[in-house]
Formats: structure tokens, C-alpha cells, sequence
């Protein structure tokens, strides 16, 4: 996946203090990272087939300030 990337991020203090709390509140070790990646990043959205995952996000656990949703449901959505 590494090959396709084209933006790269560094964990800041910043982020990693957010992924902290955000695991406090529930979510797993890498879930918690990966939305605290996306919050402090340009991203949008942050799509996941995660179900646990989902439902936390969903359910406003830690205030996500990013949408995340799941993938086949966002393509539904954005479909023509």
C-alpha cells in the first residue's frame, strides 16, 4: 500500500496525545492512531471495514472530528 501513498505523516505530540485519550475511551490501539492520524490531517473522510470500529466512530465516542464510514456504503452514497 506503501506504493500508492502519496502523502506521508509523522507522529506529532499532538496526535499521539489525541490517540492516547481516544484509546482511554475504548477504541483499539491502531483504530485510535488511525483516527487520530485522519483528524489532524486533510483528509475528509476515513473509510473502514472495521464493524467495532465503525459503531464507536458512529456513536461519537471521543467527538471524531472526521467522518468515518464504511467503504461499500460510501460507494452507494456516491454513486450515480
Amino acid at each position: 500500500m506503501l506504493l500508492y501513498a502519496t502523502e506521508y505523516r509523522r507522529l506529532r505530540p499532538d496526535v499521539t496525545d489525541r490517540a492516547k485519550v481516544l484509546k482511554l475511551l475504548g477504541y483499539g490501539e491502531f483504530d485510535a492512531l488511525h483516527l487520530a492520524l485522519a483528524e489532524n490531517s486533510t483528509a475528509d473522510l476515513l473509510l473502514t471495514t472495521d464493524d467495532r470500529f465503525l459503531r464507536q466512530a458512529l456513536r461519537g465516542l471521543g467527538g471524531p472530528s472526521i467522518r468515518v464510514a464504511n467503504p461499500l456504503d460510501y460507494a452507494k452514497e456516491v454513486a450515480p
